[in-house]
């Protein structure tokens, strides 16, 4: 990372004396320009947040992609960002010693952006005592990246946790709670036209608790593996749960890879052969 500063920076003041008519050369001086105090805490604040999210983006592209690790996994992911947005002024402060030495290395003096009263165009907190760079910096730049990228999260992944707390009482053991009946009821009642009534989904949730809470059951750490194990003649409708569970999109990967394959079949020779 430290090292990559360096080199682009290195790159960009070659470029920009080349003596060129491709614009080349305006670019990389804009390009330079923007390289500021701003642009590298801003860096080092989204190296750390996709750092978290690397392990959910290689869960979201695997081929047999489970919905239900997807959303547990996000669940510990927001957990701990909020955890780290809550110790904001430590957290930053080890990134923010990671920007000045990138920031010597690159020769960018860190200098806090001009304030005035009214300003629409940028971030300008106002406050009475002169503000250091760091303080400023995680105002500006750590804070709303941080709350930005939880609140995609939830609305992404989370939105329907309601729903999906009622997918949550398949995978358990233990006996059935007032609030896990609940969350199952709104389950049932939002997928009614393809499973039976309550009751009988219900009996079903049951005896198949029942099941998994003897000493020869483990429960299914996946919705795939739940559907491998359940029973389709013993529990018809708990079966259906579980294949909707699994068949509902978590990423548009699956389709992009599809058509990504389509191409090595139908491309632009084979359109026009006859």
């Amino acid at each position: 990372m430290l090292n990559f500063g360096e080199i682009e920076k290195e790159a960009l003041e070659t470029i920009s004396e080349w003596n060129d008519s491709l614009g080349s050369t305006t670019d990389a001086n804009l390009l330079l320009k923007a390289m500021d105090s701003e642009f590298i805490v801003s860096v080092y604040v989204v190296k750390l947040l996709f750092s978290f999210g690397l392990s959910l983006c290689k869960q979201l592209q695997k081929e047999r992609i489970d919905l239900k690790e997807a959303v547990d996994l996000t669940k510990d992911i927001v957990s701990e960002l909020k955890s780290m947005r809550s110790e904001c002024d430590n957290e930053f402060n080890k990134i923010f010693l990671q920007v000045k030495a990138m920031a010597v290395k690159m020769d960018i003096e860190l200098t806090v952006k001009r304030l005035n009263k009214r300003q629409t165009n940028r971030t300008n907190p106002l406050s009475d005592q002169k503000m250091d760079a760091e303080t400023y910096y995680k105002i500006t730049v750590f804070t709303p990246y941080v709350d930005y990228f939880i609140t995609e999260l939830e609305n992404r992944f989370l939105a329907y946790s309601d729903i999906f707390k009622g997918f949550e009482s398949l995978f358990s053991s233990n006996t059935l709670t007032e609030v896990e009946e609940t969350s199952f009821k709104k389950l049932v009642e939002f997928y009614q036209p393809d499973v039976e009534n309550l009751d009988i989904l219900q009996v079903e949730l049951k005896l198949c608790r029942r099941k998994l809470s003897r000493s020869s059951y483990t429960v299914s750490k996946s919705a795939l593996q739940a559907l491998i194990e359940c029973d389709a003649n013993l529990f018809p409708n708990i079966f259906i749960l579980i294949k909707i569970l699994c068949t509902l999109p978590v990423s548009t990967t699956t389709p992009e890879r599809m058509f990504s394959s389509l191409k090595r079949i139908k491309n632009i020779f084979k359109k026009y052969h006859v």
